[in-house]
């Protein structure tokens, strides 16, 4: 502990020596104020600064001090903080001395504090202290000035300045300017007041304040500087008069003013005229005293009398409700119990008391209310036959208004009005309603921190240790207060008062102890009772935690179609160990078995629950879901998806709230599932059969309900819910051709057996896009397993696909080329893609799915052309040989499908093997990946330009900024079109040119290049 302390003073040393930086922070060191006639603002802060060891009533953290020489015996000293500031102000007589002589802390933060003094010495040096009353500083700054005041001669009570009072009295002139805050205090007290006095010759007056425009004034009354004030009004706004009325004045009594107000803001002049005003006092009303009393026939109904106050004395008879001005009256009991109710005018407070007789002690006084409001006597034990006597009185000394309405209503009181008479109900395992009403009941002194009007009791034996009281109101204006007693006259046990009018009130009661009888006090909260019937019962509970508190208890679920709906409690529930995102407090726990990879968890709670909903794949196991989306009465959802057939799930339903919950903290929970119908080839023991072709014949499938197989493709994305197909090898090569739907991302791989290691996988694209397999080595007759699988964890709505498997042509590879003959014209040969795979070696043009095909050479020139279908966009290579690492000709200068593609190629060998390699732009397999081929000789005309094209060279490709156009031997015009056709610009060059493109939008365009008639297209592709 020692060392603790001994680290914890060490730290604050450190703090200290580190941060304080400021010049002023010590009282040594205080900076100087000059004081003027005028707040002069200088700058400071609290940045950097310690806390001091001086002390004042005004501690605070990081302080910072100012000195200044007084030159006026009244100054002002004024703060005006930051907005994040709350500051305290303090001012000395010296550094060393703990006592201030003002401490000022009034406004909170960003709220300007101002120090008054009135009795400094001319000369002396007086100091300043700053502080924040919070510990954590942002932007502490601030703005403080000394200035000279001249404080009004009556700024304290004992310098009152003498009214005279007169019928027409001539207004006193006055300020609050420069005047302090005195301890004098009332319910109208101000930051700023003066005093005044005068003596009493008449027993009415009037107090007249009439403000400046924008001020706004309060008036207070005492009897002397020291004494009680009787009374303060502050019922008019800013620059309006404010009207004290006295009707109850003691002739030559001297009485005192104290005229005040809240700082004023800058440029507001807090002047005002003030004069005491004689009035004709009014004859007293014969009720006046008790001997005179007014008399009121009690009935069973409310019939009021008018009456007032006007004139009326104060009496000597005594009552707890102290009061001024009363009248009396009387009334024969016609019952044991009666309601007296005083309805006064809006400026009344009326004190209203009973009494047995004149001069006799009260039996009630009732000065509940404030003014305005109606007081009600609820009396009982009266005598029928006997005479009562009502005083009402003004709780006020200066009541605003005089008149008032007073009836006497005879009433039965319940049976159950008091708690000895207490009704008796029998706890059961359900609620029994018992009708109540609160009609002419009254209110009690056994009181419950709820508080409430017109109460009437019932009783219950205890039979469980715990119960649920209900009360319950039958019509919709009555709002209920519920207490719970171990006996008449004792301290509640609980009360509640949660809900409003036409609700219910439940109090949960636990720990009773069985055979002891305990007490309910039902009661109003209004005290104004429209509507007073309701139903009462007690319900045994269980005393114990939910047999499902902990996961190991869960009540199972039933997955169904439909909601069906199981109702639940966290009442008594415990927080267990079991913790997920959402977190939440008393919970309790369900679990049901899957049927089908998806379910739905409905949770809906009562008005006094807000729930969280979780869902785990095990007791301690992992959170697969927790929501949190909703509040109280309303339903938590959970969707969930991957679930396997079997498995059983747990749920946990929990509070939001850390408050104990209710017996009313009920929900219902359901689990909705669809079982499914899984696809036959949802295993590899039910793999669909497809037949291989030398064409794509797309079988559809689907993922929809399948379950996840423990075959994996491990160099393969693994994929979740899988589907199978097989094929029996009918040649050594196959492609397996997998198109997804539109939100579909195929895995696809290969196995040699059931459950046996792939042999090749393929995930090269995404969502709606072709994944093609190659599959080489193949055994004829042999069956082979083909697993399709959705990307990641989630399926789309439409987990669909095609799939097929396609032999390779007989001229797939370059080896089993198939011949063509070179003639004068063009011999077309027909090929297809439709199975192709794409050649190991790169011995031509960048492209996929590749076939091969073979002429001998008649010439030394030759012309290859070849014309594509109208899903193929061809690229056309010419080799020396199959072995060839380079190419004779490379062609893909179209590039829209339907377009020939032209080779011409010199230099042959006459006699000597060629082959031509066509092949796909794409790697997906055409709709119609069918196209001709030919080798003709080629024409003389033109041979040498196309040669001189041929050798034209263009970098870089892709393009961002330059173009170069090399090995031009002539003129030659380059013509950019876009791919539409439409030209984009024409430029000749005579030789080496660079081409500026980062202008052209990105996309692929087609470069014409054109010399002597003679024309070559080359495809160019700008990036950005």
């Amino acid at each position: 502990m020692k060392k603790i302390f001994l680290l914890a003073l060490f730290s604050i040393s450190i703090f200290h020596s580190s941060f304080s930086q400021v010049a002023n922070d010590e009282c040594t060191g205080a900076l100087t104020l000059t004081p003027s006639s005028t707040c002069t603002p200088t700058s400071g802060t609290l940045t950097g600064a310690g806390t001091s060891t001086l002390t004042t009533a005004c501690n605070g953290y990081a302080d910072v001090f100012y000195k200044f020489v007084a030159s006026s015996a009244a100054v002002d000293v004024t703060v005006v903080p930051s907005s994040t500031l709350d500051a305290k102000l303090s001012i000395l007589s010296a550094c060393g001395t703990s006592a201030s002589l003002v401490c000022q802390d009034n406004g909170g933060q960003g709220g300007t504090e101002k120090a008054k003094v009135s009795t400094l010495t001319v000369g002396q040096t007086y100091y300043i202290k700053v502080s924040s009353y919070n510990s954590t500083l942002s932007t502490p700054t601030f703005t403080i000035c000394v200035q000279n005041t001249t404080r009004p001669a009556n700024d304290e009570c004992s310098a009152a300045v003498t009214l005279t009072p007169a019928t027409t009295p001539a207004p006193f002139s006055g300020t609050l300017a420069g005047s302090t805050r005195t301890t004098v205090t009332t319910s109208c007290s101000g930051d700023l007041d003066v005093f005044y006095k005068f003596v009493a010759t008449s027993t009415s007056a009037v107090v007249a304040v009439t403000p400046s425009a924008s001020f706004n004034p309060f008036v207070s009354l005492f009897t002397s500087c020291a004494g009680s004030y009787l009374a303060c009004v502050d019922n008019s706004g800013t620059g309006s008069v404010e009207s004290m009325y006295l009707t109850n004045l003691t002739l030559g009594s001297t009485y005192y003013l104290k005229v005040a107000s809240n700082e004023p803001a800058t440029g507001i002049v807090p002047a005002f005229t003030i004069a005491v005003q004689n009035q004709t006092p009014v004859a007293a009303p014969a009720n006046d005293e008790c001997a005179g009393a007014t008399t009121i026939t009690a009935s069973t109904t409310c019939t009021s009398i008018n009456a007032t106050i006007a004139g009326a004395t104060t009496s000597t008879a005594t009552s707890s409700c102290v009061g001024y001005n009363d009248v009396f009256f009387k009334f024969v009991a016609t019952s044991a119990s009666a309601d007296i109710t005083v309805t006064p005018s809006a400026g009344l407070n009326p004190a209203v008391s009973l009494f047995s007789a004149c001069g006799g002690t009260a039996l009630y006084c009732g000065n509940d209310n404030y003014t305005g409001y109606a007081e009600t006597i609820q009396s009982n034990g009266l005598v029928p036959g006997n005479t009562y006597y009502i005083k009402v009185a003004s709780y006020d000394f200066a009541p605003y208004s005089s008149t008032f309405s007073v009836c006497v209503k005879s009433v039965t009181r319940p049976v159950n009005d008091e708690c000895t008479g207490a009704i008796s109900l029998t706890p059961s395992t359900t609620c029994s309603p018992v009708s109540g009403t609160l009609a002419d009941a009254s209110t009690t002194t056994t009181t419950t921190s709820c508080g409430g009007n017109y109460d009437v009791f019932y009783k219950f034996t205890a039979t469980s240790p715990a119960v649920k009281i209900t009360v319950t109101p039958t019509l919709s204006t009555l709002d209920l207060v519920v207490g719970v007693f171990s006996g008449c006259g004792t301290s509640s046990l609980d009360c509640k008062d949660n809900t409003a009018s036409n609700d219910v009130e439940v109090v949960d009661m636990d720990g009773l102890i069985i055979g002891n009888t305990y007490y309910i006090k039902v009661q109003a909260y209004s005290s104004t009772v429209a509507a007073s019937t309701f139903t009462i019962c007690v319900q045994n509970q269980v005393s114990q935690a939910p047999a499902n508190d902990e996961c190991t208890g869960a009540i199972a679920l039933t997955p169904n179609t439909a909601c069906s709906s199981v109702a639940g409690t966290i009442y008594k529930a415990t927080t267990s160990a079991v913790t997920t995102g959402c977190g939440g407090y008393y919970d309790v726990f369900y679990k049901f078995v899957a049927n089908a990879p998806t379910a739905t968890v409905n949770a809906t709670g009562s008005s006094e629950i807000d729930m969280k909903l979780s869902v785990f794949s095990a007791c301690g196991g992992t959170s697969l879901a927790c929501v949190d989306n909703t509040y109280s009465g309303e339903t938590e959802t959970v969707q969930l998806t991957g679930l396997t057939a079997g498995t059983t799930y747990y749920i946990k339903v929990s509070a939001f709230s850390t408050s104990p919950p209710t017996s009313t903290s009920t929900f219902t929970v359901c689990v909705i599932s669809t079982p499914a119908t899984v696809p036959v080839n949802d295993e590899c023991s039910g793999a669909i059969t497809l037949t291989p072709s030398t064409s794509c014949n797309p079988v559809t499938g689907t993922s929809l309900n399948a379950t996840k197989s423990t075959i994996t493709a491990s160099s393969c994305q693994t994929g979740n819910s899988d589907v199978f197909y097989k094929f029996v090898a009918t040649s050594t090569n196959a492609v397996v051709t997998v198109v997804g739907s539109s939100g579909y991302d195929a895995v696809v791989s290969a196995h040699s057996t059931c459950g046996g290691a792939y042999t090749t996988c393929i995930d090269n694209t995404s969502n709606g896009s072709t994944e093609v397999l190659v599959m080489t080595g193949l055994t004829i007759g042999n069956t082979y397993y083909i697993k399709v699988q959705q990307y990641g964890s989630s399926l789309p709505a439409t987990p669909t696909f095609t799939i097929c498997v396609t032999i390779p042509p007989a001229n797939d590879e370059c080896a089993n080329a198939v011949t063509l003959t070179q003639s004068s014209t063009c011999i077309n040969t027909t090929g297809t893609f439709n199975g192709a795979t794409t050649s190991a070696v790169a011995n031509g043009c960048s492209g996929n799915l590749d076939v091969y095909y073979k002429f001998v050479a008649n010439a030394t020139t030759a012309t290859i052309t070849a014309d594509p279908g109208a899903d193929v966009d061809v690229i056309l290579s010419v080799l020396a040989s199959c072995t060839s690492t380079t190419s004779l000709a490379c062609v893909d200068d179209m590039i829209s499908s339907t377009t020939t593609e032209v080779a011409n190629v010199t230099g042959l060998t006459v006699g000597g093997t060629y082959y031509v390699k066509i092949q796909n732009y794409i790697q997906e397999v055409p709709s119609n990946a069918a196209f001709t081929v030919c080798v003709k000789n080629t024409v003389a005309t033109g041979l040498s330009e196309t040669n001189a094209l041929k050798s034209i060279t263009m970098f870089p490709n892709p393009a961002q900024g330059m173009v170069h156009i090399e090995n031009v031997s002539e003129v030659t015009q380059i013509e950019f079109m876009d791919v539409t056709g439409k030209p984009v610009f024409v430029k000749e060059i005579t030789g080496n040119s660079s081409l500026d493109v980062s202008s052209l939008s990105a996309g692929v365009y087609i470069v014409k290049l054109t010399m002597n008639g003679v024309t070559e297209n080359r495809r160019l592709v700008v990036s950005k």
